[in-house]
């Protein structure tokens, strides 16, 4: 599934509490994003936790690395 580019439709429906912050900051691509990703998961619970670092592979294809300073060492991730 992640090896190519697919394509998935969704509607512009999308919960209620990402319809709240979209509707105050103006910005509706990113709820639509997140539910074409969970779409393609196969349910919002799929892809709840985990490394953003993954995400941003599986939307963009490109490669992503985690890049560690001496703050985040600091605080145990």
């Amino acid at each position: 599934m992640f090896d190519r580019f697919v394509t998935v439709s969704i509607d512009d429906r999308i919960p209620i509490q990402q319809f709240e912050m979209a509707d105050y900051s103006g910005d509706w691509w990113a709820p639509l994003c997140e539910k074409a990703y969970a779409k393609l998961n196969g349910s919002y619970h799929a892809i709840d936790g985990g490394y953003p670092r993954i995400s941003m592979h599986h939307l963009t294809g490109g490669i992503s690395v985690d890049i560690y300073t001496k703050e985040t060492k600091k605080r145990n991730f």
